[in-house]
């Protein structure tokens, strides 16, 4: 029973900590929104959204013509950041400093996250593929002869999974789980 519990304790403590991840994210981008509005750096976001209208034209402006891979790419990129239309600006979309600020927040903040799962999965040596491996060896074999031995790539995939929140954590475990099955399904009917 002992080696039953170790997997599931683990991935109740990687379920745990991505919610910690994620409620700390929290904190931090509302001091950080705090700190934006505190010192009004609006003029640094107008800033970088005419960086990135200049970037946008010029890239549209190096595509060939013919090109709509190339054309396809930089309009994705810029309908993130691009404004609906508006009478006020004639009618043509722009570049919004609101909506640069938050694609760049929300990917530093991202970032952010996945670095620190991958030191919290580090700290814990928690591996979610193999704790699903683990999972299938003790339905099929005694508990005794069971190690746990974690990856590095493993331990980096947990990590990343942790750093973006308990949604993607829970989606994991669910796609790992379902493999599982999937497999004992078919040793039965071996």
């Amino acid at each position: 029973m002992q080696a039953l519990s170790m997997p599931i304790q683990l991935l109740c403590l990687a379920m745990v900590l991505a919610l910690i991840i994620e409620r700390i994210l929290e904190i931090i981008k509302s001091i950080y929104d705090y700190v934006d509005a505190h010192f009004d750096l609006t003029a640094l976001w107008t800033e970088r959204a005419k960086k990135l209208r200049d970037k946008l034209e010029c890239r549209l402006d190096s595509i060939a013509p013919g090109d709509q891979h190339g054309f396809d790419l930089v309009m994705e990129l810029a309908s993130r950041c691009v404004a609906e239309p508006d009478p006020d600006r004639g009618g043509l979309p722009s570049v919004s400093a609101d909506k640069v600020r938050n694609v760049v927040t929300k990917t530093r903040y991202k970032i952010l996250g996945m670095l620190i799962g991958v030191a919290c999965a580090w700290l814990f040596n928690i591996d979610i593929l193999e704790l699903s491996r683990l999972s299938m060896e003790i339905s099929a074999e005694k508990a005794e002869k069971i190690v746990y031995s974690s990856s590095c790539y493993g331990v980096i995939l947990t990590g990343i999974a942790m750093g973006l929140g308990s949604g993607p954590m829970h989606k994991l475990i669910n796609a790992l789980e379902k493999a599982r099955q999937f497999r004992r399904m078919g040793r039965g009917q071996k």
